[in-house]
């Protein structure tokens, strides 16, 4: 019986220390370091049902496991064939060494949280688990708006600018980097929290304001919000729709000299652009969308209290998991440089077939030559 009440009173003192190690506000009062000690208990909130850990840690093990096999190809191609290397193409080599790091780090981490069902490390460890991830997922997001820009003005306008030079490449870069940094840095500072999130598997920005200065954290959440997600989508929006309607009106101005066969390839080509642009906003509007309603709503201060919550929850987080995978294959798998490339090492250096594929570069420049012929695609 005593050994009994002693192995009580150790559990209940451990659950005591483990309810405080994710809080710096209790470590402090307690005296304790504040990297160890901050607070992952429910503090009578309902927990999730086990299920979903286990789901979420597979989740993330495939899509982690998935994200580092494609964009690690699609670098090795990017490195070891010249054609690739283009000024252009840069920008989605720094969209695939992004989703590189989160696949190592970013789903690695949320697996090993799934499994045991708690965050397994330091406040340290938590905030810059937390920089890191928000940094690295908003540099991939503006990455996806400059793609789309880029690809506006090559189909709208005709020309490659702003990243027709390795100059102009190198500045657009820096000032993804500088922007992303912009948005990502300031919980570090001061202005805005990074904290263990609703779920306690991971860390990230705090939607959620505390008691302390509301409505700086308030400011801080409508800052990177807008410059993290409203602006992007704003941008990746207009800019493909305006590409399909530029594909679809260069559809009914054909030349009366073009034949009949020659219409009906530029008519499936400009189809398959079409879809193509769809898939690109359609997979960022699937992953991201439904991630800042849940911000916006863990802001005006929901919480989730039952089963079929958690799992509505925990949806739009997984879909942001699967973000690496997905875009290496849309931008990488759509793209016929790298198609090529691909076809010709995978079969003895034979060439590939460049015609299932399609170029935003072939569109602008057979914009510019209405005589040409589908095989320029």
């Amino acid at each position: 019986m005593d050994h009994s009440l002693k192995m009580v009173g150790v559990n209940h003192s451990a659950a005591s220390v483990f309810s405080q190690s994710l809080d710096p506000a209790a470590a402090a009062a307690g005296g304790g370091h504040q990297d160890m000690q901050f607070s992952v208990g429910w503090q009578g909130m309902a927990q999730p049902p086990v299920l979903l850990f286990y789901v979420m840690g597979i989740w993330s093990c495939v899509t982690g496991m998935t994200g580092i096999l494609a964009n690690c190809v699609a670098i090795a191609l990017f490195t070891t064939s010249e054609k690739l290397r283009s000024p252009f193409n840069y920008l989605l080599l720094n969209l695939s060494v992004t989703e590189l790091i989160i696949s190592c780090t970013g789903n690695t981490i949320l697996a090993i949280n799934s499994f045991n069902r708690q965050w397994m490390f330091s406040y340290t460890a938590c905030q810059a688990n937390a920089f890191g991830m928000t940094y690295l997922g908003i540099q991939s997001i503006i990455t996806l708006a400059v793609l789309a820009l880029q690809r506006f003005m090559m189909v709208t306008q005709d020309r490659q600018f702003p990243l027709s030079t390795p100059i102009s490449s190198t500045v657009t870069l820096i000032f993804i980097w500088l922007y992303t940094l912009a948005c990502a840095l300031p919980p570090l500072l001061g202005w805005g929290t990074f904290s263990v999130n609703t779920l306690k598997v991971s860390c990230g920005v705090k939607w959620k304001p505390g008691a302390q200065s509301p409505a700086l954290q308030m400011s801080y959440i409508a800052f990177i919000y807008c410059l993290g997600f409203i602006i992007p989508i704003i941008i990746i929006f207009t800019s493909y729709i305006k590409i399909i309607k530029t594909i679809k009106n260069s559809g009914r101005n054909f030349p009366l000299s073009m034949s009949q066969s020659v219409r009906r390839g530029k008519l499936e080509r400009d189809r398959r652009i079409t879809r193509m642009v769809a898939i690109m906003l359609g997979s960022y509007l699937i992953i991201w969308f439904p991630y800042a309603c849940t911000s916006i709503a863990e802001a005006a201060g929901y919480t989730p209290n039952s089963e079929g919550e958690y799992y509505l929850y925990a949806l739009p987080t997984m879909l942001t998991k699967a973000n690496v995978c997905v875009d290496p294959l849309i931008y990488f798998g759509f793209n016929p440089q790298f198609q090529h490339e691909m076809k010709r090492k995978l079969f003895s250096h034979r060439e590939g077939s460049w015609g299932e594929m399609v170029s935003f570069n072939s569109f602008a420049s057979n914009r510019r030559n209405k005589n040409s012929t589908v095989d320029d695609v």
